[in-house]
């Protein structure tokens, strides 16, 4: 899971901006399901999805 954050000191008289990203990709489960596109993400897909790293990922 990738996380990407950008925090900066606030000056004085000056606005402070923040920007968060959040890559929820591997939050798939492992049941296929019709109307996702998560083949890759089940036990027989491309990146041979499993239960066990499924809680991993969770956890």
């Amino acid at each position: 899971m990738y996380d990407f954050f950008i925090f900066q000191k606030k000056k004085k008289g000056s606005r402070l901006n923040t920007i968060s990203f959040y890559n929820l990709e591997n939050l798939f489960d492992t049941i296929d399901d019709p109307n996702t596109l998560d083949d890759d993400f089940t036990p027989k897909g491309r990146k041979k999805w499993s239960l066990r790293r499924y809680k991993k990922k969770v956890v």
